[in-house]
C-alpha cells in the first residue's frame, strides 16, 4: 500500500541525511583551515576596559551638580546616572556578547544545521513528488511548509546519534501538525457507544455507484454480526440495475434480511420500512444501501436530501474510492453540501500504490476516516488511524 508515496518521503528523508552528513563533513576540514590561518595572520587581542576610580570621580561630581532646570512653566528633572553603574553595565554587555559568541561557537562545532537555500530546494522537490502522488496542490503545500518550518529548527549532534531517527520524528511531527485537529475514531466504539442509548443505530452509506459501497456495507454488517449485534440491510438503491440483488447475495452469505420494495420505488419508503422492520423485531442496526448519485445532478442530490430526513441516520459514511483521486474529492465535497458526513471509508487501496488521496481527503474534508478498504473479502477492511498511516509512509510499523 501507499508504495509511491512511500518512496517520496524516503527520498527526501534520505536526502536530507545527506546533507547533514555534507555539512559535517565540511565542518571536519575547517580547523585545518583555521590552524594555517592562525600561523599567517596575527591574533588580534581583545580586551575589556575598565574605568578609573578618578574617572569615576569627576563623573559622580558632574552628575550629582545637574538637577534640575526649568524651561518655561515646564521643569525638567534630570536623574542622575552613578558612573559606578554605568561602567558595570558596558561590562556585563562585555560579558554577554562573550558568552553569547562561545554558545554559538559550541553549538556550530557539536551540532550541524541546513541552510534555508538547501531546505528550501529539498522541499520543492517534494511538493513535487507528493503532487504526482495524487496529494492535492493546496494539501501539498500545507505539508511542505509544515516540513519546512521544522526543519529550519532542526540540529542534530554530530555524534553519537541516530540521524535517519530524528529526520523522520522531523518530518512526523510535520506532518502530524497538518492533521492533528482531525480525530482518530474507533469505528465499533463509536457504534458501540450509541446502541447504549438508542436502537436501532441507523448507519446511512452514501457515494456514486462504482466506489464499492455495497461491497462495504456488507463488510461492516460482517464486522457488526461478530460483534454480537443483529443487523438488517436496507437496499434503498431502487435504481441501479443489479443493486438489490447484489445487497440479497452478501446478505444470504451472512445470514442478515434485506429490506426491499421493486425497482423505481422511492428509496425514502425503503428506509422507513427497514426502520420500522428493526423496531418491530428488536434489530441493533440499520445499514442503508443509496443509489450513486452523481454529484452534479441537482434534483438527484435534492432527492439525497430528503433520504436522510426520512432516515435520520445516527451515522453518515462517505464511501470513497481511492483510486480515483481528487475526482473522489470533488464529489465527497459535494456530498457534503447537501447532507451531514460523519466520516469516510476508503475503498480499494490495496490496488492504488500512489497513497496521496487519502492525504487529501484527511486534510480537505478535516473528517475521520474510520478504515481502509483493502481486499474483496469481508475481513478486509484495516482500522484506520493517523499515527499508523504516517509510520506506513516513513517506512516504519
Amino acid at each position: 500500500m501507499f508504495k509511491k508515496l512511500k518512496e517520496a518521503f524516503k527520498s527526501f528523508t534520505n536526502s536530507i541525511i545527506s546533507l547533514f552528513k555534507e555539512e559535517e563533513e565540511k565542518k571536519e576540514t575547517r580547523p585545518e583551515k583555521a590552524e594555517e590561518r592562525s600561523q599567517s595572520q596575527p591574533v588580534t587581542e581583545v580586551r575589556v576596559e575598565t574605568v578609573q576610580p578618578i574617572q569615576v570621580a569627576e563623573q559622580r561630581q558632574q552628575a550629582e551638580s545637574t538637577r534640575a532646570e526649568s524651561v518655561g512653566e515646564v521643569r525638567i528633572e534630570v536623574k542622575p546616572v552613578k558612573a559606578e553603574e554605568r561602567a558595570e553595565e558596558k561590562v556585563e554587555e562585555k560579558r554577554g556578547f562573550f558568552s553569547r559568541l562561545v554558545q554559538r561557537v559550541t553549538e556550530a562545532v557539536t551540532y550541524t544545521k541546513l541552510s534555508e537555500d538547501k531546505i528550501t530546494k529539498l522541499c520543492d522537490n517534494l511538493f513535487i513528488q507528493l503532487v504526482e502522488c495524487d496529494v492535492a496542490v493546496e494539501v501539498s503545500e500545507a505539508i511542505v511548509e509544515s516540513v519546512k518550518a521544522e526543519l529550519a529548527n532542526l540540529k542534530i549532534p554530530r555524534f553519537g546519534v541516530d540521524k535517519e531517527k530524528i529526520v523522520r520524528e522531523c518530518i512526523r511531527r510535520a506532518i502530524l501538525k497538518v492533521i492533528e485537529d482531525i480525530p482518530d475514531v474507533d469505528f465499533m466504539e463509536l457504534v458501540k457507544k450509541i446502541h447504549e442509548e438508542r436502537s436501532p443505530v441507523v448507519i446511512l452509506f452514501l457515494g456514486p455507484n462504482g466506489y464499492g459501497k455495497t461491497t462495504t456495507i456488507a463488510k461492516i454488517g460482517y464486522l457488526l454480526k461478530n460483534a454480537g449485534y443483529s443487523v438488517v440491510f436496507a437496499a434503498a438503491d431502487t435504481f441501479r440495475a443489479g443493486a438489490i440483488e447484489q445487497l440479497e447475495e452478501h446478505g444470504r452469505r451472512l445470514g442478515i434480511k434485506v429490506v426491499k420494495h421493486r425497482y423505481g420505488a422511492d428509496p425514502a419508503a425503503v428506509i422507513h420500512d427497514a426502520i420500522a422492520h428493526a423496531e418491530s423485531k428488536g434489530i441493533d442496526f440499520v445499514l442503508v444501501d443509496t443509489a450513486g448519485r452523481m454529484h452534479t445532478d441537482v434534483n438527484l442530490m435534492d432527492e439525497l436530501k430528503k433520504i436522510y430526513r426520512v432516515a435520520e441516520p445516527d451515522l453518515s459514511v462517505f464511501v470513497a474510492d481511492a483510486l480515483l483521486g481528487n475526482e473522489a474529492l470533488e464529489v465527497a465535497k459535494t456530498y457534503s453540501k447537501y447532507v451531514n458526513v460523519d466520516g469516510l471509508i476508503i475503498t480499494k487501496v490495496d490496488a492504488y500504490p500512489k497513497g496521496g488521496s487519502i492525504l487529501t481527503f484527511l486534510v480537505t474534508l478535516r473528517k475521520p476516516i474510520y478504515f481502509l478498504g483493502v481486499g474483496q473479502r469481508y475481513e478486509d477492511l484495516i482500522p484506520f488511524r493517523k499515527e499508523w498511516f504516517i509510520n506506513q509512509l516513513l517506512g516504519e510499523e
